[in-house]
């Protein structure tokens, strides 16, 4: 609380703040992502229109995102999709508020943070389950000198995180990892009790059958390589940050001390793990690294190296501020209307092949579509509506062929596809942009 009085003490700096967050909140709203919508928001959407709160956990373990985002989105259904723009920014928002009201930073660092590619092109503009995520870990932040004090709102906190999304549950397993040791040396259990339910959060997200497919789709070391490193193709600032990471590992070992390099050291690295061998990541993801080092660095409390750790930490910021974001990158989303002609050949009792991931995506649109969890078997079943799993995603054709009822339909892609005969136009139709094409 100290930063916070002295802070609100000079009226310099609640000016600079006023000025800063004026012009944050217009380059963010002003933002063309944030009045356009892609795949994953709108998906979002539907399902917290169309299902229930026990459904929507059932459909945790193939969507990968945690109730909380869903619930929240819930009371806003029944009117405009534009309000999960705002209530996402709102949430972003009040996260870079947090900071600046909290963080014991440098007025010029809380300047370069509120304008790092982070917090200014993807979280705010990108209504997704990470805002609210950054805010729940940047208030255990703002909290952590009075953990001990207020140690069951501090914990709930951290469980409130954990269940955002899995880069915000990475590090809020770390954080309740290491104040329920503390807890317990100085035998304050009613707080570490709450503390053992966070692990249960991510028993259904990593139980995500989606996953494997991702990770083998989607190569993780040229993500990686072009993320942390880039070149001059994509911007100049991508190859100055092939420097400045080592650095930051260097200089997080000179300068973080105790909680802080622990909390550093095993999210980044349980990051890196989970990008290696479980999801190969996006920009909105890998961007959590440098989430992780706000967040060590606002608890850390050595002053060893300080002003080397400020030069390195403040170069990187600046990198970001000048790092663009590639927004024509897109899933495609079905409406009712576009999967209609899907909803007839399930209403006529069709069964209808798809890949996984199609699955996943038609599910909140089509309404009698019974949800079942048969994760374990390369087939999926659900009713009349069968998911093919392959480790590219690629249909077995002969499989399909040998396994489809009469009167079955496989949903392509409406891109060149070997092994299908469309010179019959009577075996095939468009579905959206997609094709619907009769197997028998």
């Amino acid at each position: 609380m100290e930063s916070f009085k002295e802070f609100y003490n000079n009226k310099t700096n609640i000016i600079i703040m006023i000025v800063i967050l004026a012009i944050y909140s217009y380059l963010t709203l002003s933002n063309p992502s944030f009045v356009n919508f892609n795949h994953d928001e709108i998906h979002a959407w539907n399902i917290a229109a169309n299902f229930g709160f026990i459904d929507i956990i059932r459909l945790m373990r193939s969507e990968g995102h945690t109730f909380i985002w869903f619930m929240l989105m819930k009371p806003f259904c029944g009117g405009s999709i534009f309000a999960i723009k705002w209530l996402n920014w709102a949430f972003t928002f009040s996260a870079v508020l947090l900071m600046w009201n909290f963080a014991p930073f440098k007025i010029q660092e809380k300047i370069l943070i509120t304008f790092t590619c982070p917090f200014l092109l993807i979280y705010p503009v990108v209504a997704r389950c990470y805002g609210v995520g950054i805010l729940l870990l940047f208030a255990a932040a703002a909290m952590y000198k009075r953990r001990l004090e207020h140690p069951l709102w501090f914990s709930i906190l951290i469980l409130l995180a954990a269940n955002t999304s899995l880069m915000a549950a990475i590090p809020s397993l770390v954080l309740g990892f290491l104040f329920g040791l503390e807890l317990i040396k100085k035998r304050m259990f009613s707080g570490a009790s709450i503390l053992l339910i966070i692990p249960l959060s991510l028993y259904i997200q990593w139980h995500n059958p989606i996953i494997p497919a991702y990770s083998d789709q989607y190569l993780f070391l040229p993500r990686a390589l072009d993320f942390l490193f880039g070149n001059f193709r994509y911007n100049w600032c991508d190859s100055f940050a092939k420097v400045v990471y080592p650095l930051v590992i260097v200089a997080s070992f000179m300068f973080f001390r105790g909680k802080a390099l622990i909390f550093w050291l095993l999210s980044s690295f349980t990051l890196l793990f989970v990008f290696a061998f479980a999801y190969c990541g996006f920009d909105y993801h890998f961007y959590f690294f440098y989430v992780y080092l706000i967040l060590a660095y606002w608890i850390n409390s050595s002053l060893r190296f300080k002003n080397f750790f400020r030069a390195i930490f403040c170069t990187l910021s600046m990198l970001y501020c000048f790092k663009t974001v590639d927004t024509g990158w897109h899933f495609k989303t079905y409406y009712k209307e576009t999967a209609a002609c899907i909803t007839e050949g399930l209403n006529s009792g069709s069964t209808i092949y798809t890949t996984l991931y199609d699955h996943n995506v038609l599910l909140p649109y089509l309404d009698k579509v019974t949800l079942k969890d048969f994760s374990n078997n390369s087939l999926l079943s659900f009713e009349n509506f069968q998911s093919i799993y392959t480790k590219h995603q690629e249909p077995d054709f002969q499989k399909l062929y040998d396994i489809a009822p009469p009167d079955s339909y496989l949903l392509i892609k409406s891109v060149k596809v070997s092994g299908l005969d469309f010179s019959d136009k009577t075996r095939f139709r468009e579905c959206g942009s997609d094709i619907l094409y009769r197997i028998k």
